[in-house]
């Protein structure tokens, strides 16, 4: 029944492993601690103590686990008659209707108040079935239980991806499409009878007295080479359920369990117990990776622009190279909406073919359905290219004198993420050339403030009545960065923006 928990298709997981490294110490322990993991192997397995009667009213969901309404002193003297991990299910006499899980562990019988909504849970742990939900229990309570010391001690070293590269050198797979550089993982690994994978060749055959299964880790981004527009980020951590054996990419320990045995960071991969968490968020050290990015639109523009090694995302940039090549001059530009449908085929575009996206009036003849796309991702934006810890700076700024204005306006923007803070200067340059073509476009500076203040700014705050009484603030922030361009930004863009 539990033979699923310890294995797993090795064409779904990431490989990390050196074959000199292997050959030489006959081992797979360079880098990850098995300590935890034959802990876990070690646990006592779930032992049903069934009952052969049936009772009215009694949950489907509990089975032959039930035994109706009985005492604490004759549940436990049941699950004492059993082997270690023998439970039952038992229903309260002084509240009918509420059910007490009962099992054995270690010699000690425990009794925990169970619930039912669709899952089982105890606590904050869901879980499919009471099966996987005991299991889980007894894992966890045997390991905690034996390794506390080891379990204390684990998050004090470094993070073992800072020695990855250095030990292993090239040799990271990562297996989600199959292969990479290094070819298919099926070249590199074959099953054994146990249920674990080795490495495939004479040389790197397991030591015996290792029984480990080659780890399953995603591949964070950072073990790989790291992108030129590295930026401080921090991880965007999850509680997240493995399937099959995975370690911990800070202390290297296993994450023992079979539900939310860690946290996952859903920009780079990077997976870690939740007691290394802190320290792994306090380093901020994330790479995003493409291959985790779901949708374009709605992205995190740092992300963006960290996994496409950009300083402005690819969307802005190639919608105002297509509105600059067909004519600033265009009467209304940014004012006047495209079609809905047009707008969203462009979305759709860059969703699906990301760069390679062509957006050229071969495709789109009406310059209105770019700039209405443009303007769609940035109100996308879950913050704001304006980022939110800025916000009230700048409304702030609006409202004092010239001098004080500028000096505020400049500081503030200067303390913004670097990646905000040149896709806000990108697009503000562009909108000053937008501006100088007034005669032409009808478009002049209050007017884009006008259009750009709500979609380059969001207020923090819920209220909405606060928001509308700021939003001409936001349309004279706008306003004022377009008019006094070269004043604000006092750095010309990079060439290689």
């Amino acid at each position: 029944m539990f033979s699923h928990i310890h294995r797993y298709p090795h064409d779904l997981f990431f490989v990390f492993y050196r074959m000199a490294d292997v050959a030489e110490n006959n081992n797979f322990s360079a880098l990850y601690d098995p300590y935890l993991y034959k802990l876990e192997q070690q646990a006592p397995k779930p032992h049903k103590i069934a009952c052969s009667k049936r009772f009215p009213n009694t949950p489907e969901h509990y089975g032959d686990a039930c035994h109706g309404p009985i005492s604490r002193e004759e549940g436990n003297s049941l699950v004492q008659s059993g082997p270690e991990g023998s439970y039952l299910i038992r229903e309260s006499l002084r509240q009918p209707g509420t059910y007490t899980l009962v099992f054995i562990l270690d010699g000690v019988v425990r009794n925990y108040r169970i619930y039912y909504n669709g899952l089982h849970f105890i606590d904050q742990k869901e879980y499919d079935s009471l099966e996987d939900l005991i299991a889980d229990g007894l894992i966890t309570l045997y390991v905690e239980s034996r390794g506390r010391e080891h379990i204390e001690a684990m998050s004090d070293a470094a993070p073992i991806y800072d020695d990855v590269n250095k030990i292993y050198g090239s040799a990271i797979l990562d297996t989600t499409d199959g292969a990479n550089n290094n070819g298919s993982i099926n070249q590199l690994i074959s099953p054994t009878k146990d249920g674990g994978y080795v490495p495939n060749g004479a040389a790197a055959a397991p030591s015996p007295e290792i029984q480990l299964p080659v780890t399953a880790m995603p591949t964070p981004a950072m073990l790989l080479p790291p992108p030129s527009n590295i930026v401080p980020k921090a991880h965007n951590f999850k509680v997240t359920t493995f399937k099959g054996p995975h370690w911990c990419l800070w202390c290297g320990n296993y994450m023992w369990g079979l539900v939310s045995q860690g946290v996952k960071c859903q920009d780079c991969g990077l997976n870690v117990h939740k007691g290394c968490q802190k320290k792994s968020e306090d380093r901020k050290d994330c790479i995003p990776s493409k291959k985790r990015i779901k949708n374009i639109f709605g992205c995190d523009l740092t992300v963006l622009c960290m996994a496409y090694s950009e300083k402005v995302p690819f969307v802005v940039k190639m919608c105002i190279e297509e509105i600059r090549t067909r004519d600033v001059q265009t009467e209304g530009l940014y004012r006047v909406s495209g079609f809905n449908d047009d707008i969203e085929l462009v979305r759709e575009n860059f969703e699906r073919y990301t760069t390679e996206a062509r957006i050229d009036s071969t495709f789109f003849l009406d310059i209105n359905s770019i700039t209405g796309a443009l303007k769609l991702y940035l109100r996308c934006l879950p913050v704001p290219v304006i980022e939110f810890k800025a916000y009230h700076h700048l409304i702030d700024a609006m409202t004092m004198m010239d001098d004080a204005c500028s000096s505020l306006v400049k500081k503030t923007i200067q303390g913004m993420e670097v990646c905000h803070r040149t896709t806000l200067q990108y697009i503000v340059c562009h909108l000053s050339e937008v501006a100088e073509q007034r005669s032409f476009n009808k478009m002049d500076c209050d007017n884009l403030g006008t259009v750009f203040g709500p979609t380059l700014m969001r207020s923090p705050d819920s209220e909405s009545f606060k928001t509308l009484i700021e939003l001409p603030m936001q349309k004279q922030l706008v306003s004022y960065l377009i008019s006094n361009y070269s004043r604000v930004f006092t750095q010309p863009l990079p060439d290689n923006i």
